[in-house]
């Protein structure tokens, strides 16, 4: 039940299984001459050099079950799969004459996997954060089959406590079971206000305080444990432990605001750059059309002019991804937003603009 599939009857006439953990097995055997007795011998959870050397020398073999017998050839028995191992049959005639070095068949347990977690974003296990940011959390979850609830579960430390006040939040929950529940769910991300963990008075959070998180979700797997309401517990899956530390906003400030020097000059340098590779590629294009054609020791010029203004392009396209995280993080944090926001947008759609290829 807990993939959420339909029952599915698969036939086969091999003996060797690759089936899913609780998976129902029914056989149904011939001997090709008559026999008195029959025995089935299941190991699970058992290595397959082990339960040889266990089972030599005894007869019939530790464990076994004898099984009714029809017209002295035919029987016919069922397991459920819950370990790899494997099982085979052991005989005798009526004349007391049994069976040796019995053919043994493999059975591979296809485990139900716990879910994988992931937190996209934050991108950072730790985050600087002002008392009244507002921190997004975009979480990605994949089961083998489907999901049955995804939880936010943190730890909040005011300044000099050391026992945490407990938070959690529920993303997901899926109470319509397995068939219904999806493997992958799309999630949206969910919005932290960090002046909600401070001491439910109404006041923000003191620079100095963190919260620590991360992020579990539950399959429809059954653990053998159950939760307090008595369902049996999934399997779990945990993503990496994220902390979000408070600082003064002044602190924040002060950073942002070396980082937006740091993007100035890299954009004066980058600038400059770009403007001499330009007129590199204009002057050997220039010559390229008086000359009409290319000559030998004109195309490594030309090959380096393209592989610089490349590198311009990558740089320029990298710098403004960082702008754009910087600008972000301002929104996030409510810090140096209106300060520096017309700046960087400046930088964004002014000054970085890629070099024209004129060829």
């Amino acid at each position: 039940p807990y993939t959420g599939k339909g029952k599915e009857t698969i036939f086969q006439r091999h003996g060797n299984l690759r089936v899913p953990v609780g998976t129902e097995v029914r056989f149904t055997l011939a001997t090709n001459v008559a026999v008195e007795k029959v025995f089935f011998v299941l190991k699970q959870g058992v290595e397959e050099d082990k339960a040889k050397v266990a089972d030599k020398g005894q007869w019939p073999a530790a464990d076994a079950v004898e099984l009714p017998v029809r017209d002295q050839r035919y029987f016919e028995g069922s397991f459920v799969v819950q370990e790899s191992g494997g099982y085979f049959f052991q005989f005798a005639d009526s004349q007391g004459f049994r069976s040796s070095q019995p053919e043994r068949f493999r059975i591979q347990a296809i485990p139900d996997r716990k879910p994988v977690v992931r937190i996209v974003e934050p991108d950072r296990l730790t985050e600087d954060v002002s008392p009244n940011a507002e921190i997004p959390i975009l979480v990605w979850v994949k089961d083998d089959y489907a999901v049955r609830n995804i939880v936010l579960a943190g730890n909040y430390y005011s300044v000099g406590d050391s026992e945490p006040e407990r938070s959690k939040v529920s993303l997901l929950e899926e109470e319509n079971g397995p068939g219904a529940a999806q493997a992958e769910p799309e999630l949206e991300p969910y919005v932290l206000k960090i002046a909600q963990l401070g001491s439910g008075e109404g006041d923000a959070p003191s620079p100095g305080a963190r919260f620590d998180y991360h992020v579990f979700a539950e399959d429809f797997g059954s653990t053998g444990v159950k939760t307090s309401q008595g369902r049996p517990l999934g399997n779990i899956g945990e993503s990496q432990l994220y902390r979000l530390q408070v600082v003064d906003p002044d602190v924040l400030e002060d950073q942002y605001a070396r980082e937006v020097m740091s993007f100035r000059d890299m954009t004066d340098r980058l600038r400059g750059r770009q403007e001499s590779v330009r007129k590199d590629l204009e002057e050997s294009q220039e010559k390229f059309l008086l000359a009409g054609k290319l000559g030998k020791e004109a195309a490594p010029g030309l090959s380096r002019h393209r592989q610089d203004q490349v590198r311009v392009s990558e740089g320029l396209t990298e710098l403004a991804g960082n702008i754009g995280q910087m600008l972000g993080k301002m929104k996030m944090n409510k810090v140096g937003e209106e300060k520096w926001k017309d700046w960087l947008q400046a930088v964004s759609y002014t000054h970085l603009t890629l070099p024209t290829n004129r060829e």
